[in-house]
């Protein structure tokens, strides 16, 4: 219940925050939904990319990036936590 409160809040922080809070704040959903990153990264886009302004969607490839790394340490940590049981 927890993750699905902090997802909602990285939806609605899009529009009121800046983005560095932003990505702070998706990248904590991403550790529990890794696909968390792309998803807040394409609406990002949506919302706010101008074609003129940048040569190609900035935010998608950081929410791509943030749920690779999302994926790896989610990988680890199940990795670590089965080899020590």
């Amino acid at each position: 219940m927890r993750w699905v409160a902090l997802a909602i809040a990285a939806l609605l922080v899009l529009f009121v925050f800046p983005y560095a809070f932003s990505v702070l704040l998706i990248a904590a959903v991403a550790l529990v939904v890794p696909a968390a990153g792309l998803g807040f990264g394409v609406l990002l886009d949506v919302l706010y990319f101008t074609k003129g302004a940048a040569p190609f969607p900035y935010a998608t490839v950081t929410g791509l990036i943030i749920s690779l790394i999302a994926m790896a340490v989610q990988r680890f940590v199940r990795a670590h936590v089965m080899t020590r049981t």
